[in-house]
């Protein structure tokens, strides 16, 4: 399976694309986490001096996939969440 999100550095740009395309690059818990994981990394990169985001095919990001997200939808469920991945 391909990865939700594609890095790329090139020349102090970071290049985050979102790889979904089926589902016109919604955001569903894996892209989540590894958008997360992505900009926790260019945060201490010094090289890092741009981010640019950007989408595979026509769309850039239709928004959150709900469907794959769903368990996630009870309140202290999404708290506990968003929590996680920002520590």
């Amino acid at each position: 399976e391909p990865s939700p999100l594609v890095a790329r550095l090139s020349n102090c740009v970071l290049t985050l694309r979102f790889n979904n395309p089926k589902k016109k690059n919604a955001w569903d818990k894996a892209m989540m986490e590894v958008f997360n994981e992505e900009i926790k990394k260019a945060a201490s990169d010094d090289t890092v001096k741009v981010l640019v985001l950007t989408g595979t095919g026509d769309y850039y990001c239709s928004g959150v996939d709900f469907v794959s997200i769903f368990p996630l939808l009870r309140p202290s469920l999404l708290v506990q969440f968003w929590q996680s991945q920002t520590q």
